[in-house]
């Protein structure tokens, strides 16, 4: 079990249960952008994403209902190697993506005084228009699944633990420790047991 702040995004980041404290207006801290990999059932790209006065990934892409800014862009090659081609500055549109990993660790800046809620794993199966994915989501003890999964926010969900795999190629694959998932591009979805490591593989055989 894990414990996440009262009014947070629960799993956001190597730092999760970090306060929500770069709400747009707060100058007190200043924002970089962040090292992230976008994938989607089409494209797969690398670039830093610009926080502007958010703090974290997390609390920009739940945040945001338009285009979101990639710099120093390029686009991969399905398999995540290099391409030859880099566009510098992107504009990405939040709904033509699937997933958005955070490639680096985040520092921890939780605030001491802050009242903390536990939450627990629950490990996932989950198809969408190009992949399939396992990883895992952060609830409360005392919530219900289905009532998670069907509700429309937050729209990108925090994950750990995942695991892309390309419904197009199944040897194309990636593993990401923290990651948002639009909900938008879940079309089936299906609890695990709390080992998905040793079950993984024949789901997604069985899903193909």
């Amino acid at each position: 079990m894990r414990d996440w702040p009262i009014g947070g995004q629960g799993g956001s980041g190597f730092g999760a249960g970090e306060p929500q404290d770069g709400a747009p207006g707060d100058g007190s801290r200043r924002s970089t952008g962040r090292p992230v990999e976008i994938v989607g059932p089409h494209l797969r790209i690398t670039g830093r994403l610009e926080l502007g006065s958010f703090q974290r990934v997390t609390d920009l892409v739940n945040s945001t209902s338009g285009l979101f800014r990639l710099t120093q862009a390029s686009v991969l090659l399905r398999d995540g190697q290099p391409s030859n081609l880099a566009v510098g500055d992107l504009w990405v549109s939040p709904a033509e993506v699937t997933v958005i990993a955070e490639m680096e660790p985040l520092r921890d800046r939780r605030a001491k005084d802050i009242v903390f809620v536990s939450k627990s794993p629950t490990p996932l199966a989950i198809v969408t228009p190009g992949h399939t994915v396992t990883g895992s989501i952060f609830t409360p003890p005392e919530a219900s699944l289905e009532v998670f999964l069907q509700s429309a926010e937050p729209p990108f969900l925090p994950m750990t633990g995942l695991r892309v795999r390309s419904l197009i190629d199944r040897h194309v694959e990636a593993e990401y420790p923290f990651a948002l998932l639009n909900r938008r591009h879940i079309i089936a979805a299906s609890p695990l047991p709390e080992t998905p490591q040793t079950t993984s593989t024949s789901l997604f055989d069985r899903l193909r």
